[in-house]
């Protein structure tokens, strides 16, 4: 919503200022000294030892999994708003940035959401409904397609 409001160079400006706080956090970080590690003797090896890594605690493979899942569905999303917003939404920067305003809110509701419930199998289950309810709405929305039906939308020229 900024960039209708101060402009897309005022964004950047202020966007490369909130990088000094991270710099200087950085800077003030106390660390011990790096330790080398021997390396595996081929690439392959070490690939083998990061996917048995990777397999073997629970917690880092349903991390990748969450990372592979936005990097095929997020990305391409965050990418394409502005053509959404230009040519679908007929918007201009303010429309998009209202757009990715309803986007970080929607990610900080579910975090919340996800932060109330208690127990860890609760938050699965919680975010697997989640997943699915959207799925749900993503393909049954008319708002998705190019024609008022839906079944004709999947036939038509246009949709593909």
């Amino acid at each position: 919503m900024l960039i209708g409001v101060a402009g897309v160079g005022m964004c950047f400006f202020l966007n490369g200022v909130s990088y000094v706080a991270v710099i200087a956090g950085l800077l003030a970080m106390r660390l011990p000294p790096f330790v080398t590690r021997p390396m595996p003797p081929s690439a392959w090896e070490g690939v083998r030892q990061a996917v048995a890594f990777i397999r073997g605690d629970t917690r880092v493979w349903v991390l990748v999994v969450l990372v592979a899942v936005f990097s095929v569905l997020g990305f391409p999303f965050i990418v394409l708003m502005p053509v959404v917003a230009r040519d679908v939404l007929h918007t201009d920067a303010r429309g998009y940035g209202v757009l990715m305003a309803a986007v970080g809110i929607g990610a900080m509701l579910g975090a919340l959401g996800l932060a109330v419930r208690g127990r860890a199998s609760a938050r699965v289950r919680y975010c697997w409904k989640a997943a699915r309810r959207s799925a749900y709405c993503w393909c049954c929305s008319p708002s998705c397609a190019p024609s008022a039906w839906l079944w004709r939308s999947w036939r038509s020229p246009a949709a593909r």
